[in-house]
């Protein structure tokens, strides 16, 4: 476990998953990924599995990249939460 509570290095699985969405050509979701401050928080434990740590990656982006994304704010979080998914799988089911 890593300072912070989250089990791996934050930037291992964000780097990987900017590289998964350029290489899927989800640019605009990997340049978000890129230029965005990302943290991994945690949120709240489930008592699966003998108690399982859950966590929420927070984007803070820029107001005017915030007012550029509009209506497809919800399809590029649906993109993120998958290939984050993805990424992450690579590091076990622990968290």
């Amino acid at each position: 476990m890593r300072d912070g509570g989250f089990p791996v290095d934050d930037e291992d699985v964000l780097e990987t998953m900017a590289r998964m969405l350029a290489a899927a050509g989800e640019t605009e979701a990997a340049s978000l990924i890129r230029s965005g401050r990302c943290k991994f928080e945690w949120d709240h434990r489930d008592n699966w599995n003998g108690g399982t740590d859950c966590y929420v990656l927070r984007i803070a982006i820029a107001a005017e990249n915030f007012v550029a994304i509009g209506d497809r704010k919800t399809a590029l979080e649906g993109v993120i939460v998958k290939r984050l998914e993805e990424a992450a799988s690579q590091f076990g089911t622990d968290w």
